[in-house]
């Protein structure tokens, strides 16, 4: 992950209290053991926790003349303020500030190193004395101490280990530095003389910075519990890949978000810059994209073996349903983004310089959202189509590989005599394919054409059941799809479907549970005929350019067709039947196939 400048401009101290446990049952969260209590009832934010650390190396005189250098080593080009994490930070992996962090806690034997040949390994030298040191003398758990890469890596969760185990460190000094407070209240704004009435601007910014400190805080504990599980090995490496991802990565872009939001919620409100680091951090955020697409695998892994996790004391194994709200925490967080910005962007009167910035991040959150909804799409598919492929008995002799992709399917009623009856259909680049249930002792339920359906789709598919093909028309033999939208009738929301048949054209009438249903599955099979038309159109010049002899051929040999759908189940729409499902919209493509084989479609009375 790119190192984005993570900047404050004084080291002031902010008293922020620290974040009560996670109650829960009685549960709180549980962390190694021999943590300070202050990690046991959940960690502090990093922002804070920086500049708590920072004030405290300060009241060291060869600490604080370390940290000034490293406040003034940032290049003057960076377009960004340095923050208080990224001063610490390369403090610490820049210098030999850590052996003046121990030696200040006055041991018995202060830490000494022979000067290396190359200068540049001085602070490695220096934080791998720290860490014996640590292990050796103060006698502190490998758990407690962190590693070489935690310091000199780009993690944010490995530098937290850093500075809670020079926080120790301080804590167990024979003389404590007391850190004292510069006029920065809990919440992290600027003490001072009373303000004007807060505006809705002000209630919206507070939403922002107070909901991603608890949702980083809500991740953290997460994260905690995903490395107990790694610990304690209650399950296998696979299973625990399952569940967790790549979460180390959505904690790492969280953190540095969250430090953006403290540092911009610090600045004058006409200087604030709310859309920036959404903005900035756009390709971060794709970090989420395989980790929101995983939630169906890793909420049903976790079910699965819950009663291994339950045996972790921990605040999210209360339950099985707590520990699922915990991992779909990411998605509802990333579709909150840009609803913030539009209110701070169109109901606070902002200026057109802060519109622009806030649209950029709305804009950029909302790409990342897009490519998140299609990666759900794309997991969902290719789980519906293996499943497809496992209940199928008999594919008459198709290959599914040759369908192309599946792009939708769902569980709706289509149009049988004067009934409705359900069928799971799915439409596939090439292919629409109907299929039944096989299941001959399964009630048929069959209803009026006038009665109102419960809603139907995808989600009430019985995936263990086998399927039988029922009907099977190659998109090429499709010559038209047409929406019928009759408010206030019931099954109103349909799309008729006409196809080259025997010996001519044929039509059955799809019914969707709503709009948004039927638009979706009308502009997907609209689409596919449109890629499709200049073939068509192609192939007609050709068969103009043919020998007289040729042309009088039957269309079924210059196109591929399928069985006739429904083939021992479905007979011609009688005259009033027809009726009722006709629109009285034209065809939409008729120059496209030869009008004369709709000779038996029935017209209207």
């Amino acid at each position: 992950m790119s190192d984005v400048p993570i900047s404050s401009t004084s080291s002031s101290h902010i008293a922020v209290p620290l974040i009560g446990p996670f109650e829960a049952s009685g549960r709180g969260l549980i962390g190694t053991s021999n943590t300070a209590s202050r990690e046991n009832a959940g960690s502090q934010p990093i922002f804070q926790a920086c500049i708590e650390l920072r004030q405290r190396l300060s009241e060291i005189p060869e600490c604080n003349a370390q940290l000034t250098d490293a406040a003034n080593g940032e290049d003057d080009d960076s377009d960004d303020d340095i923050d208080p994490v990224s001063i610490l930070w390369r403090c610490l992996r820049e210098t030999t500030i850590l052996i003046t962090i121990y030696n200040s806690t006055y041991p018995e034997h202060p830490l000494e190193f022979d000067e290396p040949t190359d200068p540049a390994r001085r602070p490695k030298m220096a934080a791998f004395k720290f860490i014996e040191a640590c292990l050796k003398v103060l006698k502190m758990s490998p758990e407690e101490c962190f590693r070489m890469r935690d310091l000199f890596g780009d993690d944010t969760t490995g530098f937290v280990k850093v500075t809670r185990l020079i926080e120790r460190v301080l804590d167990g000094a024979k003389t404590k530095v007391i850190p004292t407070s510069l006029g920065i209240d809990a919440a992290g704004s600027k003490v001072g003389t009373p303000e004007s009435q807060p505006q809705y601007r002000d209630y919206v910014v507070r939403e922002l910075v107070e909901t991603e400190r608890k949702y980083i805080q809500k991740l953290e504990q997460l994260h905690n519990l995903k490395e107990l599980i790694g610990q304690r090995g209650v399950i296998t490496g696979n299973a625990v890949h399952d569940i967790f991802l790549n979460l180390d990565a959505i904690l790492d872009v969280g953190r540095r978000i969250l430090i953006k939001v403290e540092m911009i919620n610090l600045q004058p409100s006409n200087e604030q810059k709310w859309g920036f680091p959404f903005a900035a951090f756009e390709e971060n955020f794709i970090v989420y994209v395989p980790y929101i697409a995983n939630q169906r695998n890793a909420t049903a892994t976790a079910l699965q073996e819950f009663h291994k996790i339950a045996q972790i004391d921990h605040a999210l194994t209360v339950d099985s349903n707590t520990l699922e709200m915990f991992l779909m925490g990411p998605l509802p967080r990333l579709l909150k983004y840009p609803l913030i910005l539009k209110d701070l962007r169109d109901k606070t009167g902002a200026d057109e310089k802060t519109k622009a910035d806030l649209t950029s991040g709305i804009e950029a959150m909302e790409r990342v959202i897009q490519k998140a909804s299609d990666a759900i799409d794309c997991d969902l598919r290719n789980g519906t189509l293996a499943s497809l492929c496992a209940r199928v008995e008999d594919w008459k002799n198709h290959q599914v590989d040759d369908f192309g992709d599946l792009l939708m399917f769902g569980q709706f009623p289509i149009i049988k005599e004067k009934a409705w009856k359900e069928y799971e259909i799915y439409s596939f680049e090439r292919i629409l394919l109907v299929c039944t249930e096989v299941n001959p002792f399964k009630l048929r339920t069959k209803l009026s054409f006038f009665q109102k359906d419960k809603p139907r789709g995808k989600d009430l598919i019985n995936k263990d059941s086998k399927l039988r093909l029922k009907g099977r028309i190659f998109m090429t033999n499709v010559t038209d799809v047409i929406p019928l939208d009759r408010a206030g009738q019931p099954g109103n929301y349909t799309v008729q479907v006409f196809f080259k048949g025997d010996p001519g054209i044929e039509n059955f009438i799809i019914r969707f549970p709503d709009k948004s249903v039927m638009k979706r599955w009308y502009y997907t099979m609209d689409e596919q005929l449109k890629n499709r038309a200049p073939l068509l159109d192609s192939r007609r010049d050709i068969d103009h350019q043919l020998p007289p002899q040729t042309t009088a051929l039957p269309v079924n040999r210059l196109v591929k067709t399928m069985p006739p759908i429904f083939e021992d189940e479905w007979e011609v729409l009688d005259h009033e039947h027809w009726q009722i499902a006709w629109s009285p919209r034209p065809l939409i493509r008729q120059k496209i196939f030869n009008p004369q084989l709709h000779h038996n479609i029935r017209q209207p009375g």
